[in-house]
């Protein structure tokens, strides 16, 4: 659904037509330290999210793809 989203918005820009484009908050700060605490609780698989840094949407990507074929992978 995703790469339909994107390429129907790629379309429609080549074409000079207008679009809305919904843009996401940011993650809730404490939801995001929470995050955190429980990757670190995860032993063994090195899932870690970067503090300080503004997270994006690659770096959930990342943490799925490395949790793949885990235990954790659910």
């Amino acid at each position: 659904m995703i790469a339909a989203n994107v390429a129907a918005a790629e379309t429609l820009e080549k074409q000079r037509q207008l679009c809305m484009y919904r843009v996401h908050d940011a993650p809730d700060p404490a939801k995001l330290e929470a995050l955190r605490k429980f990757l670190e609780g995860l032993e063994g698989i090195g899932l870690r999210l970067a503090k300080g840094q503004a997270v994006r949407p690659r770096d959930f990507n990342r943490l799925l793809s490395q949790a793949a074929g885990t235990p954790y992978a659910r």
